[in-house]
């Protein structure tokens, strides 16, 4: 989620919070207001609601708990006797509408970050192939990046599987260029080359592919792997690469 996104987020769930119709909380007066002195009953409702919600999310305890320590019973404003007119009951009722629409009886929950390994574009798109075309005897460099969700160091394993493309008859080129990690680019010029990211880091490949400059029908379409493995071996990711040679 975008930062002002979240910090909104942030804002109405705290509203939401103040306008539950206990105690002296906004909610409260607005329910002292529109009910009289029964609001001490739905004050008293709201309360037991947080002690029963706090089985769904612990924190709603703590919130009861205060609202009853400061007080269920609102006192008396100096003139009850006024009824209210029917703009201050439209107020009232858009108060308890904007409770009903911001109120999230979980708003916190713990999620574990699961280990990953997967590709995705410069974009942070994720992708599941890569296509090109390139003529005989040309050569072309496909960008893209590897990532993860591990919450720690992550060391991972790049390897190339040619599918015979760099048998002597096919006379293809396959190597990975270079890789950058943040600002620091590392010049490669191999099958292989390990990244070392962390869990705020990913990790931009540069692949060149040489086409060879004939003993090929044209057009044609030959394919190769990119492999991604963590160090222990325990995760494994392939990226398919498909090349029409025109």
């Amino acid at each position: 989620m975008h930062p002002l996104a979240f910090a909104g987020w942030v804002g109405l769930f705290v509203t939401a919070i103040n306008l539950l119709p206990a105690g002296q909380l906004d909610g409260g007066h607005v329910a002292r207001a529109l009910l009289g002195s029964r609001q001490f009953y739905l004050s008293w409702a709201a309360i037991l609601a947080l002690f029963g919600m706090s089985f769904v999310y612990p924190g709603w305890f703590i919130f009861g708990f205060l609202i009853l320590m400061l007080g269920v019973r609102h006192p008396p404003p100096l003139n009850d006797l006024t009824r209210l007119d029917m703009p201050r009951k439209l107020i009232g009722v858009a108060a308890v509408v904007i409770l009903l629409i911001t109120f999230v009886p979980q708003p916190f929950v713990s999620v574990g970050s699961e280990r990953n390994v997967f590709f995705e574009d410069l974009d942070r798109l994720p992708i599941s192939r890569l296509n090109t075309t390139m003529a005989l005897g040309a050569s072309v460099t496909l960008s893209f990046a590897v990532n993860h969700t591990s919450s720690g160091r992550e060391r991972i394993v790049l390897t190339i599987d040619p599918n015979n493309l760099d048998d002597p008859d096919p006379g293809f080129s396959l190597f990975f260029q270079d890789v950058t990690i943040g600002d620091t680019t590392t010049p490669v010029s191999d099958i292989t080359v390990t990244v070392f990211l962390n869990e705020t880091e990913r990790a931009i490949v540069n692949l060149t592919i040489g086409a060879p400059a004939s003993g090929w029908s044209v057009p044609v379409e030959v394919d190769f792997l990119v492999r991604a493995a963590t160090f222990d071996g325990s995760l494994t990711r392939e990226l398919p690469v498909f090349v029409r040679l025109t």
